[in-house]
């Protein structure tokens, strides 16, 4: 597949086809892992994703299921300390 390369900013930019991209599983704001294998070669494949929020909660609690949450505490308790 042939693609084109565009001026962005004071970078380069190749704009990858929609078949592309899902045969890659990346999405727009997705990151790339790209690697130059020789002259005129370049590999890509879909990076691992950077810990968002969600992602970090979830983390957390597939860390140890069974630790049951602590109880809460309410702000007056809390300024105590």
């Amino acid at each position: 597949m042939e693609l084109q390369v565009n001026k962005w900013g004071n970078s380069l930019a190749v704009r990858l086809p929609a078949a592309m991209a899902k045969n890659l599983g990346v999405y727009d704001g997705a990151f790339l892992q790209a690697e130059v294998l020789g002259t005129g070669h370049v590999r890509f494949q879909a990076a691992e994703q950077p810990m968002n929020r969600i992602r970090f909660v979830e983390a957390l609690r597939n860390l140890n299921p069974q630790v049951k949450p602590t109880q809460t505490i309410s702000k007056d308790e809390l300024s105590r300390y």
